[in-house]
């Protein structure tokens, strides 16, 4: 593989990723143009990297040429101290110069705002196909209780952290109309008294703790929560 960007290593700008066998190219744009090109010459051999197009046409030179000397690094535009913002406005304005629907451009779109994670020209398509795969798999994890190291740090780990005002009303925007599994199911005997043995002898956690009593406005919010869980409407919100 072979970079031809001069005195702009340490820039940032639109950068060209040049096919010299094929003849086809990507586009992109870099903070620092040895640091992607750095990034381009580990990933594409490990076969790495979210453009698909890219990684099967490199794949196939490389069996076929037996060498990575084909795939060149060009500098189209060096913007120093330029913006991510600045940087996407430009590197739309090159994608146009080259784009041709997947023939000999690699990029999927003109647009960039969701070329990052780009990896199929169909992504509904793609997505769908690995749900259907995906379905039935068990879980790495799953039946292996956390040990209490474990618990502990993750305890640790959230210790001191709050969750802002926005967090909290996306969270609870979320969960409106979710019912819980067991909703409007009953527990059996069998069931009761499993739940029962499971929870002698522990302790609750608030016992013995000063709870401050809950706001009329607090217990407003909860009683419309079940209300919209349930189906119901709020008549005064």
């Amino acid at each position: 593989m072979k970079f031809k960007y001069q005195d702009h290593a340490n820039n940032s700008g639109i950068y060209k990723i040049l096919n010299t066998h094929t003849n086809r190219v990507y586009i992109g744009q870099a903070r620092t143009f040895k640091k992607r090109w750095y990034d381009y010459s580990n990933h594409l051999p490990k076969n790495k990297g979210h453009n698909k197009f890219l990684l099967n046409d490199f794949k196939k030179c490389f069996e076929e040429l037996g060498h990575t000397d084909f795939l060149e690094f060009h500098v189209l535009e060096a913007m120093p101290s330029s913006t991510k913002e600045q940087r996407k406005e430009r590197e739309e304005y090159w994608i146009a110069q080259f784009y041709d629907g997947q023939k000999e451009c690699y990029n999927f779109r003109k647009t960039v705002d969701r070329e990052r994670s780009c990896w199929s020209s169909t992504p509904e398509e793609t997505r769908k196909r690995i749900s259907l795969s995906n379905k039935g798999r068990i879980v790495w994890n799953k039946g292996i209780p956390a040990t209490e190291s474990h618990k502990g740090k993750l305890s640790e780990s959230h210790k001191g952290k709050t969750l802002s005002n926005k967090t909290k009303l996306k969270m609870s925007v979320s969960h409106l109309g979710n019912k819980a599994p067991w909703f409007g199911k009953k527990l059996s005997s069998e069931h009761k008294n499993k739940l029962s043995m499971a929870h002698k002898g522990q302790i609750p956690w608030n016992k013995g703790k000063k709870t401050n009593p809950l706001s009329t406005e607090h217990k407003k919010k909860i009683a419309d929560a079940m209300k919209i869980a349930r189906g119901g409407q709020v008549l005064n919100p």
